[in-house]
C-alpha cells in the first residue's frame, strides 16, 4: 500500500479522521480480509512506534487516551508489547507508569468501540470509536425554492429529541460536489440567525441530480421559519431551501 495510505490508516487508529473518511476505511476492512490484515500490520507498527518512543507528543497523547483506557485496545497493546524486545518494553514501562500517575488529573469521557470478531479465529477487528448517537427520528426531503408553511411547503413538528435528516435536492447537478451547508432561523424581523453549519458535505446521486444529506440534533431547530443554503467550497450558492418547524405536538 502507498505510504500516504498507511499514514491515513494511522490517523484513523488515532482518531484524527472525520466520520466519512473513517467509514470508508471500515467498509473496506470489513469486506476485504487481506486489507484487514494489512490494517492490523499498520496497527502493530503504530504500537511499536509508541513502545519505542518514536511518536510525536500529539500522537502519543491520542494513542494513550485510547490504548491505555479502552479494554479491547489495551489488550491489543499488551499483545504487541509481549512480543516486543526487552529494550522496547522498558521504554513502554516508563510511559505506562507516567500515564497511570497522570490519570488522576484527567477526566476521561467514556467511548463505545466497534469491533468485529474474526470468523472462528478469536481475532478481533480493529477497534474504532463509535460514540452512541441519538436515534434518527425524522427524515425530510427539501426541494430548492419551495415555499414554507401550510400553503403547500415543507413543515414538520419539532421532535423532543433524536436526529433529523434533511435531504437537500440539487436538481440537474450531474456530478458529485463538495458543499457547505448553512441552516439559519429567520427572526420575526427578517434577520437570519445561524443555527447549524458544516463544510465538506459530499453530495450523492439521486434521480436525475444529486442530493446533499445532513443530520442534526432535533434540539438545534426551535419552532420557526428556516433557510438552508447549499454552497460550493468557493462560496457560490448552489440552492436555497425554505422550511418551517412547528411547536412540538
Amino acid at each position: 500500500m502507498p505510504r500516504r495510505h498507511k499514514e491515513c490508516v494511522k490517523a484513523y487508529l488515532l482518531g484524527f479522521l472525520d466520520e466519512i473518511e473513517a467509514a470508508q476505511i471500515e467498509a473496506k476492512y470489513f469486506a476485504d480480509s487481506a486489507y484487514f490484515q494489512w490494517v492490523q500490520d499498520v496497527e502493530t507498527e503504530l504500537i511499536g512506534d509508541y513502545l519505542a518512543g518514536r511518536l510525536k507528543p500529539e500522537d502519543r497523547g491520542r494513542f494513550e487516551s485510547r490504548y491505555l483506557t479502552v479494554p479491547e485496545m489495551r489488550k491489543r497493546l499488551e499483545e504487541v508489547r509481549s512480543a516486543t524486545p526487552l529494550a522496547a518494553r522498558q521504554v513502554f514501562r516508563i510511559r505506562w507508569y507516567a500515564a497511570v500517575a497522570g490519570a488522576a488529573l484527567v477526566i476521561c469521557v467514556p467511548s463505545a468501540w466497534l469491533y468485529w470478531e474474526g470468523h472462528g479465529t478469536g481475532t478481533s477487528r480493529i477497534p474504532h470509536p463509535a460514540p452512541p448517537r441519538p436515534p434518527l427520528i425524522l427524515a425530510v426531503s427539501l426541494s430548492p425554492g419551495v415555499s414554507k408553511g401550510v400553503s403547500g411547503g415543507v413543515e414538520f413538528a419539532q421532535p423532543a429529541s433524536g436526529r433529523i435528516r434533511l435531504s437537500l435536492e440539487l436538481p440537474g447537478q450531474k456530478s458529485q460536489v463538495d458543499c457547505r451547508v448553512d441552516v439559519a432561523r429567520v427572526t420575526p424581523g427578517g434577520e437570519r440567525e445561524s443555527a447549524w453549519t458544516k463544510s465538506g458535505v459530499v453530495s450523492k446521486a439521486a434521480g436525475t441530480g444529486q442530493d446533499v444529506e445532513i443530520e442534526l440534533e432535533a434540539t438545534v431547530l426551535r419552532p420557526g421559519d428556516y433557510v438552508a443554503t447549499a454552497s460550493d467550497l468557493q462560496g457560490a450558492t448552489l440552492e436555497t431551501y425554505l422550511f418551517r418547524v412547528a411547536p412540538p405536538h
